[in-house]
């Protein structure tokens, strides 16, 4: 029950916390012997195996858990989960085998019980003494999320892709990094709440912007990277007093043919994007927003046509028959980032070459990828798009770190600091396209 219950999203502890403790005094209280029982069952070798090595899983787990997905520079999928698992149960045995127990019952520990108390006593002193010598990178850096608000805020500081967008900004990559990258890496995506996690059955609902919507509503729908641009359009819609309404799940982009994405696609997960994506036209058409915007990396899928859809062309007509059925809304589609560490992730490029940031650069024509949705606006009148790519590339060059800003947070998906200061250049693209909708 409590796998089931705890999610990405659970608060805990909190009441969710429940389910663990009161499965633990069932299995206390229930019967210690006799077929079927708690008993027979934890008494069986695979179990009691478990429990010989469990404390050497609890040490070795979270390490694998944490790191891993640094390394990679994704979200871990269910097969990469079940391969560590086995790693951590293998190293876990491994450690009690050849490290716990010969020093355990070995003569250095064992031999009085003085030793081993002092032995115990110096190791906690040794890792409190880490703590607190060893200096904080955020510290040393002069981090704290006030400075960073304080950067955003002011109006003349060429931040973030600001420096790209403002021509009296004289550098590009910055001298000094605003935010270290060990603490970008940490960053989990747009505010909880607004954004499913892959394994949801339905889209995240979030409201930003003016909550009271003084001059009307529009919409914000995609996958994770709609979820990227949530403090853009939260600064849009504060500025234009417009109440945004976000609809997001992750790796589910707003289309009505089914995408395809190895590694990461199976029957059960692509029939669950497809009835969000029917669940959020639904809410659309029921919200009547006058805008919805729309981001995804359309790019990144393959596609094929639903059952219930035929589509001669899936990877645009998905996305024509998504923005039909949420008429009269006008449709703006924000066209995918550059993407111009390929397979590296920018937070650990931009720790590696903290002095030449420039290395985490790529050319224009590597960085920007194929955009199935930004193809199928380009024939529908009525869809405008936003390319905010000159936001993160020069005429020849796209960068991973803008006016002393690390932009990404993985690989593709913009960190929440950068996503703000283009604010106002989709505030002058959204004047520029939408006149018609008091824009």
């Amino acid at each position: 029950a409590s796998g089931l219950l705890l999610t990405p999203q659970s608060v805990f502890p909190g009441w969710v916390a429940a389910a663990a403790v009161i499965g633990t005094v069932l299995v206390i209280a229930s019967p210690a012997a006799g077929p079927g029982t708690a008993g027979w069952w934890l008494s069986r070798r695979p179990m009691t195996f478990l429990g010989d090595v469990s404390y050497s899983i609890y040490l070795i787990h979270w390490p694998l858990l944490i790191l891993t997905p640094a390394i990679v520079g994704s979200p871990l999928l269910w097969p990469v989960k079940v391969t560590l698992l086995c790693v951590t149960i293998g190293l876990a045995w491994a450690s009690k085998t050849w490290v716990e127990d010969p020093l355990r019952r070995g003569p250095l520990l064992s031999r009085t019980p003085r030793r081993a108390y002092a032995f115990g006593l110096a190791g906690m002193a040794l890792v409190a003494g880490g703590a607190f010598a060893l200096p904080s990178p955020r510290s040393a850096d002069g981090y704290s999320p006030e400075r960073v608000e304080a950067a955003v805020r002011s109006p003349s500081a060429c931040l973030g892709p600001a420096a790209l967008l403002d021509a009296g900004c004289d550098t590009i990559t910055g001298s000094t990094l605003i935010v270290p990258p060990e603490v970008v890496a940490q960053e989990k995506g747009p505010p909880v709440g607004c954004q499913a996690t892959l394994g949801s059955a339905q889209a995240a609902t979030c409201v930003v912007g003016d909550p009271k919507g003084m001059n009307g509503t529009v919409a914000l729908v995609g996958d994770s990277h709609a979820g990227a641009w949530v403090p853009t359009l939260d600064e849009l819609g504060r500025s234009r007093g417009w109440k945004v309404v976000v609809h997001s799940k992750a790796s589910c982009p707003f289309s009505f043919a089914r995408r395809v994405l190895p590694g990461e696609s199976t029957v059960e997960r692509a029939r669950a994007c497809e009835d969000v994506n029917d669940a959020v036209a639904a809410a659309l058409r029921a919200e009547k927003p006058s805008i919805v915007f729309v981001g995804q990396r359309s790019g990144s899928y393959s596609w094929t046509a639903r059952p219930d859809r035929p589509l001669a062309r899936p990877e645009t007509d998905g996305f024509t028959a998504a923005w039909q059925s949420i008429a009269p809304a006008r449709v703006v589609v924000l066209r995918s980032v550059p993407d111009p560490a390929g397979t590296t992730n920018v937070p650990t490029c931009a720790s590696t070459h903290a002095k030449e940031l420039g290395e985490c650069s790529a050319p224009r024509s590597k960085a920007i990828r194929r955009d199935d949705e930004a193809e199928a606006a380009a024939v529908v009148p009525a869809v405008a798009v936003v390319d905010l790519t000159d936001a993160f590339c020069r005429s020849n060059t796209c960068y991973s770190v803008i006016g002393g800003v690390v932009v990404y947070r993985d690989r593709p998906h913009p960190t929440q600091t950068s996503a703000r200061p283009p604010a106002p250049a989709l505030h002058r693209s959204c004047s520029r396209l939408l006149q018609p909708c008091r824009c």
